[in-house]
This record gives structure tokens, C-alpha cells and sequence, in this order.
């Protein structure tokens, strides 16, 4: 049942957050090898993630955790939304 629509399968809780976030993309240079192309777009692949910085407030305090892109959609107003995954800093 891995691959049945709708399921969740997520592995932590959820709490909702209303605060402002800031991420800074790593400057690191990124290999990719391309998928596929057309007028509108290009797919790729990468051995690793995007990794990015993020700053946000929460339970009263200031957060900085470093996340990886793990998924991105495109909204019907045009805007995107992004799922990061935490990861530990090296």
C-alpha cells in the first residue's frame, strides 16, 4: 500500500507555523544531468539535493536549520510551494 494516492506518509507530526521564514541557497555549484526539455521547461536530475539555510521564529525564539528540497509544486496563481526536510549541519 507504499504507492496508494492519498495516503499520508509522513513520519512526524505536524504543528502549524505562521512566521515569516528566510533561506539563504547554499552558493555551492551543482552538477545535474538533463531528463528532458521542451519550450517550457527542463527536467534534470542531481546526485544531491538542493540544500538550503532557513530562519524562521518559533516558540518564541529564532531557529536556523539546514533543509534539502524534497519536493515542489506549482500553484494555480503561479506561485510555488516547497517541501524541505530538515538535515543535520556537517
Amino acid at each position: 500500500m507504499d504507492n496508494v494516492v492519498g495516503v499520508d506518509k509522513r513520519q512526524a507530526e505536524r504543528i502549524s507555523l505562521d512566521s515569516k521564514i528566510e533561506f539563504i541557497v547554499d552558493a555551492d555549484l551543482l552538477s545535474a544531468k538533463s531528463v528532458d526539455i521542451s519550450e517550457t521547461g527542463i527536467q534534470f536530475s542531481a546526485e544531491n539535493p538542493i540544500k538550503v539555510t532557513l530562519r524562521f521564529f518559533m516558540n518564541g525564539e529564532n531557529q536556523i536549520k539546514s533543509a534539502r528540497l524534497v519536493w515542489a509544486k506549482k500553484e494555480v496563481d503561479g506561485g510555488m510551494t516547497y517541501g524541505l526536510e530538515f538535515v543535520e549541519d556537517t
